[in-house]
């Protein structure tokens, strides 16, 4: 796992890449803390359980938990292709850090930490609400073009927010074809 400073204008931010099984009771009383401040706005799905979502990564300013993003490696079936991907997921900043620069800093670390940890995955692929979208654009994200796909408890539902992918490997192609997140969400 990877541990680094960050400093984002005015303030600096530790990011540490760590487990979710390995969090000590004050790193999940911090993430508890964090989510309860942020309104993620998604449907109700059934989304993959916290275990699932192995790393996490965690940005502290001092003793305070700012920023958050998890990280997991799925399968993504494009067309009649299975295609190794980064799922990035659970992403948050405080919103009295908002606009600072934490977010951005935040995914980066996510993605280059899944592409040193999963070197056979080419892109990162993720959901998120149509008002960040430009936020993910301005990381070099794209949107999945056409319906997006992926698993619940009662069938395969058709997702009704953004999904989009980015590439992590230079020279990463994307098939072509409708694209089915295989599992449930994350």
């Amino acid at each position: 796992m990877t541990d680094s400073a960050t400093t984002v204008g005015p303030m600096p931010m530790r990011i540490e890449a760590r487990q979710w099984a390995g969090f000590s009771p004050r790193e999940l009383e911090a993430y508890a803390e964090l989510r309860a401040t942020i309104d993620f706005g998604v449907p109700p799905y059934t989304w993959t359980e916290a275990a699932d979502r192995p790393v996490r990564l965690l940005g502290w300013h001092g003793d305070r938990l700012v920023a958050h993003a998890g990280i997991l490696v799925r399968e993504v079936r494009v067309g009649d292709v299975l295609v190794p991907v980064v799922g990035l997921c659970t992403v948050m900043v405080r919103p009295d850090r908002q606009g600072t620069g934490l977010g951005a800093a935040i995914v980066r670390a996510s993605f280059a930490e899944g592409a040193r940890q999963w070197p056979e995955a080419g892109h990162a692929v993720f959901v998120c609400l149509e008002s960040r979208v430009g936020f993910y654009e301005r990381l070099g994200a794209h949107r999945i073009d056409g319906p997006v796909t992926f698993d619940q408890p009662d069938g395969t539902h058709e997702m009704a927010i953004v999904t989009m992918r980015r590439p992590l490997a230079k020279g990463a192609t994307w098939p072509v074809g409708r694209a089915h997140l295989v599992g449930l969400p994350w």
